[in-house]
């Protein structure tokens, strides 16, 4: 196997990060992974960046059998991959991740050059720490996006969201942790806004690819190609994201004041919470758009 460069994608829930991951891994030197649950819950348990012993090992087997998302992958059989491992006695977190990540990728005839996965807590302490621990070479692609969208379907699409405050809440503070990754690490970080992904693709994609050091490739473009009937799609999100089987659409920005779905209240009180992310990523405030 190879050597790769290692890249994690993360943003707010229903922020785009899902597309992002697509369009990535339509480039042929780029994979990145579905998410899990069990990457993050192995960051948790601390373990040594050294070898693994043979009880942190099985622990890491366990919580992989475990994983719902990660039994859903696309083209990807989590026994065989097990199978490849569970034999090896000098296997450390990082030699694990990135043979998951490879065996992924080799399943679905993509990149190498570029290996990593997409999850939210690549946006907040301390997984961002133990990532670039377990990881030295890594480098984090964010998406931000305008908050009054996130918080909309937020609410409409993720079951354990309760409230308006609650949903903005979680913007924020992932839009915090993002903000601080790049201030603290600019050279490895590059942030991306859904809209100017949504309206230049092209342009956002070729930036993307030169802060990669790749060249750009057409085929990033065309990602819902790959993606025909959510083939590429986790098995147990593929009802919440529809507009990854299609080209990219316009029509997807400002949907909370195309459809008009908050009161005057609740604007005022999704913008109170996430004043720090409107300000940060430039996005205008709901009393700028009546002038």
């Amino acid at each position: 196997m190879k050597e790769s460069n290692h890249l994690f994608v993360s943003g707010a829930p229903r922020s785009g990060t899902t597309l992002l991951q697509l369009v990535l891994s339509a480039h042929p030197q780029i994979t990145v992974t579905p998410e899990t649950h069990f990457i993050q819950q192995l960051f948790a348990k601390d373990f040594t960046t050294k070898q693994l012993n043979r009880e942190q090992k099985e622990v890491a087997i366990a919580l992989m059998r475990s994983d719902k998302k990660l039994n859903s992958w696309p083209n990807f059989n989590l026994d065989q991959f097990i199978a490849t491992v569970s034999w090896k006695t000098d296997l450390t977190i990082s030699q694990l991740l990135d043979s998951l990540f490879n065996f992924f990728a080799c399943q679905n005839n993509s990149g190498t050059d570029y290996l990593g996965n997409k999850k939210g807590c690549y946006a907040k302490k301390p997984y961002t720490d133990y990532t670039q621990k377990v990881f030295p070479d890594a480098r984090f692609i964010y998406i931000v996006r305008d908050p009054r969208d996130i918080v909309r379907s937020m609410l409409d699409n993720i079951y354990f969201v309760k409230s308006l405050e609650e949903a903005a809440t979680i913007c924020q503070s992932r839009g915090q942790g993002i903000w601080e990754m790049k201030e603290n690490f600019p050279e490895t970080v590059f942030v991306v806004r859904y809209e100017n992904l949504i309206l230049t693709p092209e342009k956002v994609c070729s930036q993307i690819c030169a802060f990669l050091d790749i060249s750009f490739d057409k085929q990033m473009l065309n990602f819902y190609e790959l993606n025909k009937g959510g083939s590429r799609l986790l098995g147990v999100t593929k009802d919440i994201h529809p507009h990854t089987q299609t080209p990219f659409n316009p029509e997807l920005i400002q949907q909370w004041q195309k459809q008009r779905c908050f009161t005057n209240q609740e604007l005022e009180t999704i913008e109170t919470i996430t004043s720090d992310y409107l300000n940060r990523y430039g996005y205008e405030t709901y009393s700028s758009f009546l002038s």
